[in-house]
């Protein structure tokens, strides 16, 4: 089974200053490679040059919802301190 999610900044996203705001994408793209290294991500990427500047992202896992759920939920506060919210 397979799960699109959608990478959509959170309404209560902080504004972060540039060196907070790259150390969180850092973080958000290592946790993304750890899942890929296990193989639960199969392909992601972002959406540049949209209208609606929320919609952030794209990632499709090889698990099913529930699991996607947890698994996003389960990253460090750290890793998504004004991160994009999943659905």
């Amino acid at each position: 089974q397979h799960t699109l999610v959608l990478l959509v900044t959170r309404a209560d996203a902080p504004d972060l200053p540039d060196d907070q705001a790259a150390a969180v994408q850092d973080a958000h793209l290592a946790s993304q490679a750890d899942l890929y290294d296990k193989g639960l991500l199969l392909a992601a990427g972002p959406f540049d040059g949209q209208e609606d500047e929320r919609l952030r992202g794209i990632a499709i896992l090889s698990v099913p919802p529930d699991e996607a759920r947890r698994l996003y939920a389960s990253e460090p506060p750290s890793r998504r301190v004004g991160s994009p919210s999943r659905r």
